[in-house]
Parts: C-alpha cells; sequence; structure tokens
C-alpha cells in the first residue's frame, strides 16, 4: 500500500484506510458486516459489488455466482472473522520492502478494470519480486471474472510446476 495512492483508486479503499488507521474501528466494522452477513446476505452481497467494474457486473448478476459469493461472504465475516480481521491487517502493513526477499517464481494474472485491487498494484508487484516471470493483464476483466477465467490456467501451469518437482 506504502507504493502509491492505491487506497483512492479502489473501491472498498475506505475499509482499507481504516484498517491502517483505526484498527479497532476496522474490527468493529467487520463485526457489522458479519451481522449483515447473517442477517441480510443478499443486502451484503449488494453493497459489495454496488461498484462492479467489467465483467464483474456480469458475474454479480449471475445467481450461480450470487449464491456461491453470499455463502463466501457469510463464511467470510461470520465463521472466520477473525482471520478476515487478521489478514486486512496484515494486508495494510509496509510490507513493500520484503518484496525483493520473495524466492517463488511468481506470475501475476490481473484484470484491467479491476477497481478493487489498481492495475498499478500488480504492475508494482512485478517490478519489485525478483521471481516475477510473468504479468498478464487481461483486458475487460475485473476482480472476480479475471480469476474465473484464469483459474483453469493456474492450476495447469501449478500441476505442470508440481509434476518436475521430485516428492
Amino acid at each position: 500500500m506504502e507504493a502509491g495512492d492505491f487506497l483512492g483508486a479502489k473501491a472498498g479503499g475506505g475499509v482499507f484506510r481504516l484498517a491502517q488507521s483505526a484498527p479497532m474501528s476496522f474490527q468493529f466494522l467487520s463485526r457489522g458486516q458479519g451481522l449483515l452477513a447473517r442477517a441480510f446476505p443478499s443486502a451484503l452481497f449488494s453493497l459489495l459489488f454496488a461498484s462492479a467494474a467489467g465483467e464483474d457486473r456480469v458475474l454479480a448478476a449471475d445467481p450461480k455466482f450470487q449464491t456461491r459469493m453470499t455463502e463466501t461472504l457469510r463464511e467470510c465475516f461470520v465463521e472466520r472473522a477473525p482471520g478476515y480481521i487478521r489478514d486486512i491487517e496484515a494486508y495494510v502493513q509496509p510490507w513493500g520492502a520484503m518484496l525483493s526477499e520473495v524466492v517463488a517464481e511468481i506470475h501475476v494474472w490481473h484484470g484491467k478494470q479491476d477497481n478493487w485491487s489498481p492495475v498499478g498494484m500488480a504492475d508494482y508487484l512485478a517490478s519489485k519480486i525478483p521471481g516475477c516471470s510473468q504479468i498478464e493483464i487481461l483486458e475487460g476483466l475485473s476482480h472476480y471474472s479475471c480469476l474465473y477465467q484464469s483459474v483453469e490456467r493456474i492450476c495447469r501451469q501449478l500441476s505442470l510446476l508440481l509434476a518436475d518437482r521430485p516428492v
């Protein structure tokens, strides 16, 4: 987050800013999201996807995606809230200096219309991680649509990578 004004360009940037500057308030907000996920899960889905961009708008209108994502939100904010809070609080910490220490081979897939994680973040990661072998910016895709379109390729590449490793 310290590498640029990513929070200003990111949908939900206020939530991340809150986690960064007022962790107790962020925890309170997260617990409120948990109550919403438990009582009115479709309302939480609608709030989170109100700013959907690119192909994420198509996904957000898909009843199967809505069901799957509503279940995920409930799990995240109700059943696993402490883990969610821990992960977001870690995410907003200044860890950019550690990127040069990453030794794994990295391939970045990113949606060009991703407004939850701006393309500049992907570019920054690719430029700072020595093992980043490739970055793919996928036209028309956003946050979840990029994952949906790329998951088979990611799994295929992971299978090939693991097949080359001794057991």
